[in-house]
């Protein structure tokens, strides 16, 4: 059910276990959240997720 535009929402924190990392996973998270919140009536959404350092 779509209830029409709502403000943004904000993507909080997205983990994928060490052992998991650079197998697309996090991408897959964060096209999966995309997908509901758009569901929901979310026409925007931002968040920050500093890379995992060297």
């Amino acid at each position: 059910m779509m209830l029409g535009a709502i403000g943004p929402a904000k993507i909080k924190a997205v983990a994928v276990a060490e052992t998991e990392r650079h197998r697309g996973i996090g991408a897959a998270l964060l096209k999966r959240c995309r997908q509901v919140y758009v569901h929901c009536g979310y026409l925007l959404l931002y968040g920050a997720m500093p890379p995992t350092p060297g």
